[in-house]
């Protein structure tokens, strides 16, 4: 099961198998997190948390709650609200080890013009 970890190692992530691709998205928090998503149902990710617990941040349209850690600061994971209908955890992958991340496609998507 690919597993990662955010810096400090507060907050562990597990997916149940590696994505077809990556999504690379240049929407304003997007490109400000640097993240490269990975999209699964909610039942194939599993986030534990050690210690201190998960900080959560939802702007605009409110469809989507960011969460970091709230020692490190990390990104690890955004999860769909009720609002938006969708069963769909997007995981960051750039937590992931280079060798991980450099064996799988990325897709650009210009989520600026949404």
């Amino acid at each position: 099961m690919p597993t990662t970890y955010c810096h400090c190692g507060n907050v562990q992530v597990k997916v149940d198998a590696l994505p077809d691709t990556l999504t690379s998205c240049n929407c304003s928090i997007c490109r400000r997190t640097a993240a490269l998503w990975g999209y699964y149902p909610q039942a194939q990710v599993s986030v534990s948390v050690k210690t201190e617990p998960l900080q959560t941040y939802c702007w605009g349209d409110e469809y989507i709650d960011f969460h970091r850690c709230s020692q490190c600061g990390c990104t690890t994971h955004y999860t769909c609200r009720p609002k938006a209908e969708m069963d769909r955890v997007g995981v960051n992958f750039r937590l992931f080890d280079n060798e991980v991340v450099q064996r799988l496609a990325v897709k650009t998507v210009d989520g600026a013009s949404f």
